[in-house]
């Protein structure tokens, strides 16, 4: 019984500490309201039905582009989709994308380069965000979502589909009064 109610308390863990990350990153930036949190949530959500990333792992890379990019919660979900794809397109980790893309944007630094995405280094701002997005979706465009049509694509979503579930069922434990109660009791009479 433990070890059943101990996964999903820690999947519903995770998606709670991915949720405190965006918002932490929109405080930061002057840009949390129920609002803009949501909608990023919900953007996460969607990405994850269409790549082989979960939401999970998508929401902390949105906090990573708000705070090192320098982005605006409207900006976010096209640079979560440019960057998802740029990750796919180079084999690299989300999050070493991310970096990279936020690097690259919030910065006089181009720190993509070297993977061949030249831009004018004079352009600040949104001119500079609308050039490098542009780019990353001119290039590579659309490869997060084809490696997702693979059939090891469709098992990733399927396990983040069947992990959403359990996040469900993690939450009910971790808000749930009388279930932790019984864990507790449970958890007493394994110790004694």
């Amino acid at each position: 019984l433990g070890s059943a109610m101990i996964k999903p308390a820690q999947l519903a863990g995770i998606q709670e500490q991915s949720i405190a990350r965006l918002n932490a990153a929109l405080r930061v930036g002057g840009q949390l309201t129920e609002e803009s949190s949501r909608a990023l949530q919900e953007n996460a959500a969607a990405l994850q039905r269409v790549t082989r990333f979960g939401d999970e792992a998508i929401m902390p890379l949105q906090a990573l582009l708000l705070q090192m990019g320098g982005l605006s919660a409207e900006q976010i979900p096209r640079a979560t989709a440019a960057t998802l794809d740029f990750a796919e397109a180079m084999g690299m980790d989300i999050v070493g994308a991310a970096s990279l893309v936020a690097k690259s944007i919030g910065s006089s630094t181009n720190a993509l380069t070297r993977y061949g995405i030249e831009i004018d280094n004079s352009l600040q701002g949104t001119a500079r965000f609308e050039e490098i997005i542009g780019i990353l979706e001119t290039k590579v465009g659309g490869t997060a979502a084809a490696i997702s049509d693979t059939f090891l694509g469709s098992l990733e979503n399927l396990s983040n589909s069947f992990g959403d579930l359990l996040e469900k069922v993690g939450d009910f434990i971790i808000k749930n009064k009388t279930v932790q109660t019984a864990i507790s009791a449970v958890q007493a009479k394994i110790e004694s």
